[in-house]
């Protein structure tokens, strides 16, 4: 805030001060329009004098010049002959400079042989009698080189040479002077001419010398190269004297070009005098015309400044006083702002709206901080003209995306954007493209190293397609954790420390559609939500219908937004340019010539974007009036596509990009028929539409969720249309009932249970169906009971005249009162009466369909099943169209089949089919769960770039668990996804389980008979077993993965037996199949026992001769061929029913409630409520509720006192204290849950998830999962369920405040229903008689007996042996009081109560089960022992007089709670 509020105080006042600046400057203009023309009048007389004495001074100037120029040229040539004796001077002197440069090293030579000779050489040289020969010669040499200038001496002996070297220091110090008498030329030639001869003896020589004497070696040394040096010096002398004749002729040459220069200097000097004079003349007169000039050209200026800003003028006024008032109302307008940038990021539009109409106003208007009266977050984050930047780089104009725009622009924290339709990713692309933006995403190669370079480049990174979590490598940069070293900016990126550049920016994107981010990673970024709405959606497809439609309306209005884009980017560039000109210039502003030159464009463009504004605002209505038109169809457009997204959270496959919805979307447009009136064709457009997106979506749904969906479709469909009541649609989804539901009259106790009369009660407060309540207990009570009674009701039409006028919809809801196990079916003729017979009944699959629907970028995702081969439909496609295993290359088709090692391989294929075309199908994917992210990211490259008929087909296994994501979501959303499931009918089954088999099963074994009939048993009782799964628990209380791989092992086994035995060893047959084969699949004991009971009754001799497999359907004759038994399960299957499993016909509305409540159930969760509480605020409902609640709740049990009161801690104790411990943890729960709920409703406390959980939990009528946590097994909704609790405790409370409780005062008859833990009473009653008869107790068994008490109130005392129970119901078949025995149910009666039940422990030893049948009791109607609802407790011992097998078929069992209406 703090940091926002400054930059829009600096960049408001900034804006204020050009604005102003640009004022002042435009009055002050004005100002000098008059003094200039003034001035201009006096200017015109002065210019005029200048110019005619500059042109008078011009004449004088002219003549000067002349004689000047004359004197100038003699000078250049006496100038020229100058030079030319200089350059003979030079070359001379550089002549005599060399020669004498070559004597120098003779010199050296002759001083180097001098400093050899050493004094006491000299001496010892002197002393000698007679030198060695050749030493005389030397000193011959130098005595005549010392002769005078008399003569040379003749005297060259030994004695004459002593003599000179008498004194020795003066004979050295003439040899050392030699050179300065030798260049003072005084030495006489003949000197010279006469010592050569000795230069040219043999031994004057230095080194024969010097073997004799070292200082006559020094001398002959010098006396050769001082004649070497006076040869040099005597060529030299001419060339010197010649040098001195030249510089005398130079110096007098130099003496007349000085005279000559002088006097040019002197006219020169005049001419500049004149020259200088006369430029000031020019000057003054230039200066005055250009000052003329320029005052004019400023005069025109001026006035065209004032032209052209004469509107500026008025706006910048105006904007200096809006932008003056913004600034007092800067502190509360930056606070929504900056509140708007930090939270609403992750909401979508509702929420925002809430946040900012619910949150950030009142909590501004409260504290009366200054703001404006409707503050628009966007409209100070970003002005127009960047806005339309955006909307050129892709952004949609929708507001949520302009919110998104400003968000990512404008947060200080890296954003995250939260993007599954791909919009935002597209916009920062194109927006960051010029910048050089980096894409990559996590393990990528080299990810590292590209980001560190981008960080130290200062280029923005996208890092795109992330997860729910982030590389801990990142967290330093994602969370900003920058830090200071040598005054810059540092970041560390795994072990190195990498400088961030200050125009480094980081974008996170993620494709899912509701990520789990930590908290770490919330508080570090800026979460955005890209998500489409359905109103950006709506505009987005909108604009694809049109373009289809009307390409010509949809050009104009993309050139037309394109060019006001445009205008408004232009305008705002030239204004800024225009201000900040405005605000730099200095001096005179009508000097600024470009900056006039631009206002007058600003001002012609301007008046050219008014002009074509105004043209474009009337072409603009005009063609969105045209546009309107098609708002219909891109308005079902976005529901179809959100109702797929909601799809997702039926199951983890069903999920759907906006890419491939689009594809569908258009390909209808194309497929819609033509109609010549535009209303037809709108109706038409509709039409196609929904059908070509639900068909697309048809194909990918489990055959359970079809109707879900459809249903879910038509119910968005009418309320988008109004045609639906929001209360009445509550009701049909969420079966509401009363709480307090008055007794029912006798009149209809006859046909309805309470569970309908409960519903009927609630639906007297609906306007539209109050009338029901009376009608049923009324004079129509008897028709109602034949309608009630019919076996295809909801076919009937509503039974009395009051009801005639019900609405369709209405009529589902009576049904889904009444008759709910019919819902379902009235749902399917509903959707047929309303979109058509085609949404219900689905065409046969085609591959060519699908394959004409796919693209490189949408592969084929074919779900798996038994008996399904999808590759067969690829490769019969293939052989159509040329396509096949050992086709040309570019038409080969590649099946591979993944499994370990395998990864390499796809890999390879897809790159390479990549290229050059061709069909990949890779089987059983869902086996590669590490692989699968990478085949992801190669299918998502392949569709950027591959052949044109590269196509991918993959096939994987549906997850047992629908939520589990198994398939990366990417792929799914992109690809074609194909779930052919096999027919579930009883037929259908043993159609597809025999055709397993063929003639040769029968052939090859020896007994021909036996194998037929036992082969067709086999495949009946394989249908069995996988068609019982459709009636829930009671048919299986697991899914079991029954396959044809068992049937045909079976059938080998059944073979081989046969082969090798005289006689059928049927026990063996029957347990290889029964508890191997099959049972090896199965985990639950009793279903166990339906899979043995089975085989016992089918797998008999009897199977040869006609045995009735089921009610209406015998084996056939075992003399036949296959063919005869293919045509006899077709011809000779009775309809499908109930009893063919050997279950009660109860079992199918058991079965069809059980669908209806998942059906409706299903709805809910996608979001398909819409006015579940009748159209008020669903605050308002759940508060409601939490009162109603907290005021029924009771207070927690006394644990203490309770125990303290404890007298016999027996068995029967043990369990009360238990469930009263467990109870109080409950109330405990539901009372704090529901405090904290009421107070996050209220404000007072921040909302958590457990808070949302039970919200939510509410709002749908179901257990919240925290208090089911703690809870005890139910299946009740919410209100049943709550009810029922209370109860509970009733019954606690009465067993704890009984006298001598809780030593004395069990029940007579316990409500067994009741407790947390049942079994724990059922094994306290064990413990009790163990001691009593004073047996270990696990020799002791469970032993029931039915009694003929109904209610526990005819109980008058506690039971001789064991103890009294009650509260249980039962189902697939019922007790007969009467007969004392276990019997068949009554149709319609689903869960007939039992009566009081005496439970008592008997010893093994005594046990007789003959005529009984064992009975497993549930504690709920989910089978199994899977809490926390499916809860096996103990085993009942039933009398019976048939067969156990009847009622283990048929599923009977006992249960706690009756948790089906």
């Amino acid at each position: 805030y703090k940091k926002m509020l400054q930059n829009k105080r600096n960049e408001m006042q900034g804006a204020v001060d050009r604005l102003q600046t640009g004022l002042d400057k435009l009055q002050g203009t004005a100002k000098k329009v008059g003094e200039l023309e003034e001035f201009l009048k006096i200017k015109s007389v002065e210019v005029e004098e200048k110019i005619l004495a500059a042109e008078t001074l011009g004449e004088t100037v002219g003549r000067e010049k002349k004689i000047c120029g004359e004197e100038g040229e003699k000078a250049s040539m006496e100038a020229e002959k100058c030079e030319a004796i200089k350059l003979e001077v030079t070359q001379k002197r550089e002549d005599c400079e060399r020669d004498l440069a070559a004597a120098l090293p003779a010199v050296g030579k002759a001083m180097a042989a001098l400093d050899t000779i050493e004094k006491k050489d000299l001496a010892e040289l002197k002393a000698l009698k007679k030198p060695p020969s050749g030493i005389d010669d030397v000193m011959a040499a130098v005595m005549i080189l010392f002769s005078p200038a008399s003569g040379v001496v003749k005297d060259r002996s030994w004695q004459a040479a002593q003599r000179s070297m008498k004194e020795i220091d003066k004979f050295i110090a003439g040899l050392f002077d030699f050179k300065d008498v030798i260049d003072s030329e005084t030495v006489p030639q003949a000197n010279f001419k006469a010592v050569r001869p000795y230069l040219k003896l043999d031994d004057f020589d230095v080194d024969v010398i010097g073997r004799k004497s070292k200082a006559a070696a020094g001398l002959c040394g010098w006396v050769i190269n001082i004649t070497i040096y006076f040869d040099i010096v005597s060529d030299v002398e001419p060339k010197k004297r010649m040098l001195a004749a030249a510089e005398e002729q130079m110096a007098e040459a130099n003496n007349t070009l000085k005279e000559v220069t002088e006097k040019v200097a002197a006219l020169n000097a005049k001419l500049e005098e004149l020259n200088t004079e006369f430029d000031r003349v020019m000057k003054e007169k230039d200066e005055t015309v250009a000052e003329s000039t320029k005052m004019s050209k400023k005069l025109e200026m001026a006035q065209r400044l004032i032209a052209a800003l004469a509107s500026e003028n008025v706006r910048w006024a105006d904007g200096v006083k809006q932008l003056q008032g913004k600034l007092e109302l800067l502190p509360g307008d930056v606070l929504v702002s900056a509140a708007f940038v930090s939270y609403v990021g992750p909401f979508n539009n509702i929420y925002r709206a809430k946040l900012m109409d619910g949150k950030f106003m009142p909590y501004i208007g409260q504290n009366s901080i200054p703001c404006s009266p409707n503050p628009e977050p966007v409209s100070l984050l970003a002005d127009e003209a960047t806005i339309a930047g955006w909307g050129n780089n892709g952004l949609p104009a929708d507001k949520v995306s302009t919110e998104n725009g400003c968000l990512v622009t404008s947060c200080v924290r890296w954003p995250l954007i939260i993007d599954p339709q791909l919009q935002g990713i597209g916009w920062i692309k194109t927006r960051e493209a010029p910048n050089n933006l980096l894409i990559t995403r996590l393990g990528q190669k080299g990810m590292l190293d590209k980001l560190e370079r981008a960080i130290e480049n200062g280029e923005p990174v996208l890092l795109e397609n992330l997860q729910e979590s982030i590389d801990a490598v990142l967290g330093p940069i994602v969370g900003r954790q920058f830090f200071k070293k040598n005054r810059k900016l540092h970041v560390a990126l795994g072990d190195k420390e990498v400088e961030v550049h200050k125009m480094f920016k980081l974008y996170l994107h993620t494709k899912l559609a509701n990520p789990h981010y930590p908290p770490e990673i919330q508080a570090e970024t800026t979460i955005v939500n890209f998500t489409v709405t359905e109103d950006g959606l709506t505009d987005q497809l909108l604009a694809r219908v049109v373009k289809k439609e009307r390409p010509d309306l949809e050009q104009t209005k993309s050139e037309l937004t394109i060019q006001q884009n445009e205008f408004k980017v232009k305008l705002k560039e030239i204004e800024d340019s225009l201000l900040f000109q405005l605000a730099t210039a200095e001096g005179d502003l009508t000097e600024n010539v470009e900056l006039i030159e631009n206002l007058e464009e600003s001002k012609r463009v301007s008046t050219d974007i008014a002009e074509k504004a105004s043209t474009a605002a009337q072409t603009e209505i005009e063609i969105n009036q045209a546009r309107e038109g098609y708002r219909a169809v891109a308005i079902r457009g976005a529901l179809l596509f959100f109702m797929l997204g909601s799809l997702g959270r039926i199951h983890s496959l069903y999920l759907y990009s906006l890419s491939s919805f689009v594809t569908v979307f258009e390909r209808a447009i194309d497929e819609a028929e033509q109609d010549s009136a535009f209303e037809g064709r709108i109706r038409n457009l509709l039409e196609t539409i929904t059908y070509k997106v639900w068909h697309y979506t048809r194909r990918g749904l489990f055959e359970k969720n079809k109707l879900t969906v459809v249903v879910q479709l038509l119910i968005l469909i009418l309320k988008k249309a109004g045609e639906i009541d929001l209360s009445e649609l509550s009701f049909l989804l969420m079966g509401n009932r009363t709480f307090n539901t008055p007794d029912m009259p006798d009149s209809v106790q006859g046909f309805c249970s309470e569970e309908v009369w409960a519903r009927v009660h609630f639906l007297k407060g609906l306007k539209g169906l109050s009338d029901l309540y009376d009608d049923l207990q009324g004079q129509g009570a008897k028709k109602w009971r034949v309608w009630m009674d019919d076996e295809k009701a909801e076919m009937l039409p509503l039974p009395t005249t009051k009801m005639e006028n019900k609405t369709d919809f209405q009529r589902l809801c009576i049904i889904r009162a009444l008759r709910p196990d019919r819902i379902t079916n009235a749902l399917t003729s509903w959707v047929d009466a309303t979109l058509g017979q085609r949404y219900v009944e689905e065409p046969p699959f085609e591959m060519a369909e699908v394959f004409s629907e796919s693209t490189i970028a949408n592969p084929v995702f074919f779900v798996l099943f038994p008996g399904v081969n999808p590759y067969g439909f690829v490769e019969e496609l293939g052989k159509d169209l040329g396509y096949g295993e050992s086709g040309e290359e570019g038409k080969a088709l590649r099946r591979v089949s993944m499994g370990q090692g395998q990864e390499p391989v796809a890999e390879a294929v897809i790159e390479e089919y990549g290229k050059i075309g061709g069909w990949v199908f890779l089987d059983n994917i869902h086996l590669m769960q590490t692989w699968l992210p990478k085949l992801e990211r190669v299918l998502e490259i392949q569709a950027e770039s591959a052949h044109e008929n590269f196509r991918v087909f993959l096939t994987a296994e549906p997850h047992p668990f629908p939520q589990t994501r198994n398939i990366p979501p990417t792929t799914l959303e992109a690809a074609i996804k194909i779930i052919n499931m096999p027919p579930s009918s009883l037929k259908a089954n043993m159609r597809r389980a025999f055709a397993q088999f063929n003639q040769s099963t029968f052939d090859e074994c020896t007994k021909s008979k036996q194998v037929r009939g036992m082969v067709f048993s086999l495949a009946f009782f394989h249908a069995c077993l996988v068609g019982r799964h459709k009636f829930g628990s009671q048919g299986w209380s697991r899914s079991y993965g029954f396959n044809f791989g068992d049937l045909v092992i079976s059938s080998n086994v059944i073979q081989n037996y046969l082969n090798n035995n005289e006689e059928v060893p049927w026990a063996d047959v029957r347990y290889i199949i029964g508890e191997v084969m099959y049972g090896g699949h199965i985990t639950d004991r009793f279903d166990r026992r339906v899979d043995i009971a089975y085989l016992s009754e089918m797998m008999t001799p009897e199977c040869f001769n006609g045995l009735e497999l089921a009610q209406g359907f015998a084996s056939p004759d075992c003399d036949k061929d296959w063919e005869y038994y293919r045509d006899y399960i077709e011809t000779e299957f009775p309809t499908e029913h109930p009893n063919l499993f050997g279950l009660h016909a109860n079992a199918e509305i058991g079965y069809l409630l059980a669908s209806a409540d998942s059906l409706f159930g299903t709805i809910l969760e996608i979001g398909g409520a819409g006015g579940a509480t009748g159209g008020g605020k669903a605050e308002d409902g759940t508060m409601v509720m939490i009162e109603e609640f907290q005021a029924q709740l009771p207070e927690d049990f006394d644990e203490i006192s309770l125990d303290q009161k404890v007298q016999d801690r027996n068995p029967y104790v043990c369990v009360v204290l238990q469930e009263v411990s467990r109870m109080n943890i409950l109330l405990s729960t539901i009372r704090t849950s529901l405090g904290d709920l009421k107070l996050g409703l209220q404000g007072a406390l921040n909302m958590s998830d457990a808070m949302e959980d039970l919200q939510a939990a509410m709002a749908l009528n179901r257990v919240s999962a925290l208090w089911v946590k703690y809870s005890y097994p139910s299946l009740k909704n919410l209100g049943a369920w709550f009810a029922d609790c209370l109860l509970r405790v009733a019954q606690l409370q009465k067993w704890v405040e009984a006298p001598g409780c809780p030593s004395r005062g069990v029940p007579v008859s316990l409500w067994i229903s009741a407790l947390f833990n049942p079994m724990a009473y059922i094994t306290a009653i064990l413990q009790v008689k163990a001691r009593t008869a004073e047996q270990p107790l696990d020799q002791m068994e469970i032993w029931t007996d039915m009694t003929d008490m109904m209610e526990p109130e005819e109980a008058s005392g506690y039971a001789e042996d064991g103890m009294y129970i009650h509260g249980l119901c039962m189902e697939g078949a019922r007790w007969d009081i009467k007969r004392n025995m276990i019997a068949e149910s009554i149709p319609k009666e689903l869960h007939p109560r039992l009566p009081l039940v005496l439970v008592r422990g008997v010893l093994y030893a005594d046990v007789d089960k003959t005529g009984i049948f064992d009975c497993p009791v549930y504690i709920t109607t989910k089978r199994g022992d899977s809490p926390p609802y499916g809860v096996f407790c103990f085993i009942a011992t039933l009398k019976t007089n048939t067969v156990v097998n009847k009622w283990i078929l048929a599923g009977a069992a006992i249960m706690m709670s009756d948790d089906i209406a």
